[in-house]
């Protein structure tokens, strides 16, 4: 979208909108060239406190800020998008087409049916401070959390989480023994398994998180009863996430639970 030097980016009551005024002397209104400005002062002055000392960033910006991911992608994006207006006025069809189902999510890229174009034109796409790392996956690969796999020329997927891999134990769910709500606490279990039922597209690998979770959290002085009902909740309110699986929601339940 081509920005009119007369078009302010406009944010009021947590909402940004275009305007062709700048509004009241009060409201927060920027043209291009002070949005540029904004953000490239932002980036300049970054720094970073530990202990004594003060640090200023020099390259990058940092990571866990709310405006990181906004920038990264708007980075990447600008350098995809001339790209890919270079080959449409060269009118470079077939190259185009190679990218119809290319997906990214900041600095994780996926290629679908691409042929191995993307390992040939990367280096004129994005700038040589951005190192890629190829997986040239030809039926199963990872991208994000998914394990993305073609099995009789259909795509299937489950949970990938890379910390299955790691040879010690880990300590992600909070422990009922501890000073904490116990209420709250059991709602860790709702966003999980709507993260399997979404990932995974096949009942085994959805039961077989669900069980595992269940198992890790009655370690961690959960009661099975109460983690029974937070789950028949779940398949009530959650049940087309469900509904893929051809089985019953109490089944399920008394599999997991």
């Amino acid at each position: 979208m081509m920005i009119l030097a007369d078009t302010y980016q406009c944010v009021e009551r947590g909402e940004a909108r275009w305007s062709k005024t700048r509004g009241k002397e009060n409201d927060h209104a920027w043209n291009k060239e002070e949005l540029i400005g904004h953000v490239k002062w932002l980036i300049d002055n970054i720094y970073v406190v530990c202990g004594n000392s003060l640090f200023k960033q020099g390259i990058g910006i940092p990571m866990g800020t709310d405006c990181a991911p906004l920038l990264a992608n708007l980075f990447i994006f600008a350098l995809e998008y001339k790209w890919l207006l270079k080959k449409f006025r060269n009118k470079k069809f077939d190259t185009l087409n190679r990218f119809k189902h290319c997906f990214r999510y900041i600095d994780d890229l996926l290629c679908l049916n691409n042929d191995g174009v993307m390992d040939e034109v990367m280096n004129e796409i994005y700038p040589k401070e951005l190192a890629l790392t190829s997986d040239m996956a030809v039926t199963q690969s990872h991208y994000l959390d998914l394990d993305i796999e073609i099995r009789n020329d259909k795509f299937h997927t489950k949970l990938f989480d890379k910390r299955d891999a790691f040879n010690f134990q880990i300590v992600n769910f909070p422990d009922l023994s501890g000073n904490i709500p116990n209420k709250h606490s059991y709602g860790v279990i709702v966003s999980q398994l709507i993260r399997y039922g979404r990932c995974c597209d096949e009942l085994a690998d959805f039961t077989n998180r669900s069980k595992a979770l269940i198992q890790t959290l009655s370690k961690q002085n959960f009661l099975l009863s109460q983690l029974r009902r937070v789950f028949e909740k779940f398949a009530a309110t959650h049940y087309e996430l469900l509904f893929k699986c051809s089985v019953s929601s109490s089944s399920i339940c008394d599999f997991c639970c």
